[in-house]
């Protein structure tokens, strides 16, 4: 850690590196570490080999930061400033993928209106799959609109823009469209931990209804869903929240997927 102790130490014996170009294994360790604390850490992995011809390159050193996760009210707001505010949906969501959460998060939307996504795009306006750290039922996200739009029914409205008709989607991935996603940096052997979003995500729109979601997508497509739960998708909440299909036809999948809705 940073005043000099050793706070972890493992060791694990490799029985075989296959014959490949470069030859190499995927190793991963009996024990894992979980830092107690923050700050600056230091780790250093070395190999030993009976027949190694240059100890000198044994080993390899780096330092990292562990830093607090977002917990608290958040805003969201294009003109908004200071350290807790973000200028677009985008930002918040591609920071608490980067950062995880530390205790609840409120993320208060205060802009009566918010355009996200490609409508040429077949990816989803949002995607809310694969895991967060630190989410769980104690440490939940919630979006809400701020306190002076919640007095107005429909008062917040989001366009979700996408070709496939997907709003918002919850569920499971391999990887993921924020970049510093904890999934897009774990070997393919533990991908199945990551890829799987624990939920404990709430969207809220108050007692007046103030959140109003919009789905866009071109007139050819007749698929639309506000929130799509995918495969694996578990503790998500929506209430009191408006929808809009954004079209007067009709959509050819108004099934229900098999969810238990309460």
């Amino acid at each position: 850690d940073g005043r000099g102790n050793e706070v972890f130490y493992d060791e694990k014996i490799v029985e075989n590196v296959p014959a490949t170009n470069p030859p190499f294994a995927y190793v991963r360790f009996d024990n894992e570490f979980v830092p107690e604390e923050l700050g600056v850490f230091t780790a250093t992995i070395s190999m030993e080999h009976p027949f190694e011809g240059n100890p000198m390159d044994n080993a390899m050193t780096t330092s990292f930061e562990i830093v607090t996760g977002m917990e608290g009210t958040f805003t969201v707001s294009a003109t908004g400033t200071g350290s807790n505010n973000f200028n677009s949906l985008t930002d918040a969501i591609e920071a608490l993928y980067q950062r995880g959460v530390a205790g609840p998060v409120v993320i208060e939307l205060k802009d009566p209106e918010y355009n996200i996504g490609d409508i040429t795009s077949e990816q989803p306006a949002i995607d809310l799959r694969t895991k967060i750290i630190g989410v769980s039922d104690s440490a939940t996200i919630t979006f809400r609109p701020s306190s002076d739009k919640a007095a107005t029914r429909g008062s917040v409205v989001i366009n979700l823009r996408s070709a496939s008709g997907i709003g918002i989607l919850f569920g499971q991935s391999y990887n993921h469209a924020a970049p510093l996603a904890a999934v897009n940096f774990v070997n393919n052997e533990v991908k199945r931990d990551y890829a799987s979003s624990d939920g404990y995500i709430i969207f809220d729109g108050g007692d007046q209804k103030s959140l109003l979601f919009k789905v866009q997508t071109p007139d050819v497509y007749m698929f639309r869903t506000a929130f799509y739960m995918g495969e694996g998708t578990q503790n998500i909440t929506v209430k009191n929240c408006l929808i809009d299909g954004q079209t007067t036809s009709k959509s050819l999948a108004n099934s229900l997927p098999r969810i238990r809705f309460e």
